[in-house]
Order: structure tokens, then sequence, then C-alpha cells
């Protein structure tokens, strides 16, 4: 599957998704670990994003309802405004938590990042 994502420098990128085939069947991510990793290239080294749901509370990728096939994804501001404005490449991929050899794709495609007009400074409000 193909997601392309757009984000901006001035807004978090926060949004819910609900994974399920093509007959509207969820898929069960009960007990697995979601990653996802945002690069210039899929050959380069550099990762400019990393994501996953097994980092506690810092996760940026929450599972909501795992039976479901429900979960959240959230790209940080503070992550966003380092990001120099471009195309990157993504994938999102499903592991096993007791069994990391077990991957499966969720998705991949590209994450555009564009230079947001509201900056904030802190003398302003």
């Amino acid at each position: 599957m193909i997601v392309n994502i757009d984000t901006y420098s001035d807004i978090a990128f926060d949004r819910t998704f609900l994974y399920q085939d093509s007959a509207y069947n969820a898929f069960d991510l009960t007990g697995d670990i979601l990653r996802m990793h945002v690069r210039a290239r899929a050959e380069d080294a550099t990762v400019f994003i990393s994501l996953s749901s097994d980092e506690g509370d810092a996760s940026n990728i929450t599972i909501l309802n795992p039976a479901n096939g429900v979960f959240r994804i959230v790209i940080p501001n503070s992550m966003l405004l380092r990001l120099p404005v471009g195309i990157y490449v993504h994938s999102l991929i499903r592991t096993d938590e007791f069994n990391s050899n077990i991957r499966q794709e969720i998705w991949r495609g590209t994450l555009t990042h564009y230079s947001g007009p509201t900056r904030w400074q802190n003398n302003q409000r």
C-alpha cells in the first residue's frame, strides 16, 4: 500500500489510522510493534525521523485498539522544525513483539515536508 504524507514546519502531524484489508476486515495488531523511518532516499544511512510504538511514554506511534487495527502516529512539531523542506521516503513496518524476525510492511510512500507560514517566537503571543 502507498501512503503519501504532507507535513508542515509550523504544526505537528497527528493522524489516526485503521489498518484493514480491501474487504474492510481489520488486522489484529495485538502484540505487534510498529516502526517508521523517514529518509531522503531508501538507500541512505541517515534517518531524519524515527518513530516506534515500543518506546513507552515517548512513543510517537500508539496502538489505540489492537484488536481492531487502530493506531495513531504523531510527529511532534519539534521534529518537523528540524526537518529540511523537501521530499522524503518512509515505510511503516509491523513486527511481532516476541519475534523481531517476523516483519510485514503496512505501507510505504513519500513524506513531503513544507515550510509553514506561522512561526512562533518566545516574545510573541
